[in-house]
């Protein structure tokens, strides 16, 4: 039992070192430089999108279908422009917030890269990733080092991240701004959100 949380061990920069201890096993942080099996990466590309964009599979096929429904729902005239807008935002907010689910997700990505001392390295198990999760938890570390270490393994979310929190930090006007009081694109000039013209 831990009694308080403490954070995985650091190198005098800052950076996380690449071995620890959790609930006496040694455990070592891999980098993609060292490589990874087929049955790791097969679950990794599995577990990588749902990190990405805070959702399931399920999740991210149902945005994606209901996104072609309203844009081909704009085309018919049973959508506006400003259905589809709001959904696509949505989506893009949802890569910024974090979730119980997410966080779940990147501790099992982190047990992919994340191995003990003379673990198998080319299989992977639920049962092996819960025990890996449950000594850390022994342990008392920070889940944010692990969530992290599995952003940091999603190939391109670093950028995209931060160009949207650049776009939603206000920089870009408000999306009602945008829009005429119909729903319709774009607002013209002698419409105003204030009454004055």
């Amino acid at each position: 039992m831990a009694e308080t949380i403490k954070r995985l061990p650091r190198r005098d920069d800052g950076s996380i070192k690449s071995t620890f201890e959790a609930n006496e096993v040694t455990y070592t942080i891999k980098t993609a430089d060292e490589g990874v099996s087929i049955a790791r990466f097969n679950e990794y590309q599995k577990m990588a999108g749902m990190l990405g964009f805070g959702a399931t599979f399920q999740k991210l096929y149902e945005n994606h279908q209901k996104s072609i429904k309203l844009a081909n729902g704009v085309v018919s005239g049973e959508n506006t422009f400003t259905d589809l807008v709001l959904h696509l935002n949505a989506i893009n907010e949802g890569i910024l917030e974090a979730s119980e689910e997410r966080n779940s997700i990147a501790l099992y990505i982190c047990t992919l890269f994340i191995v003990r001392e003379g673990e198998d390295l080319t299989s992977w198990s639920m049962e092996l990733a819960r025990d890996k999760i449950d000594d850390w938890n022994r342990e008392g570390y920070h889940a944010e080092d692990f969530f992290f270490l599995a952003l940091g393994s999603v190939v391109g979310f670093k950028n995209a991240y931060l160009e949207l929190i650049e776009r939603l930090s206000g920089k870009a006007e408000k999306v009602s701004d945008l829009f005429s009081g119909d729903g319709k694109f774009p607002k013209m000039e002698s419409e105003s959100t204030t009454g004055e013209k």
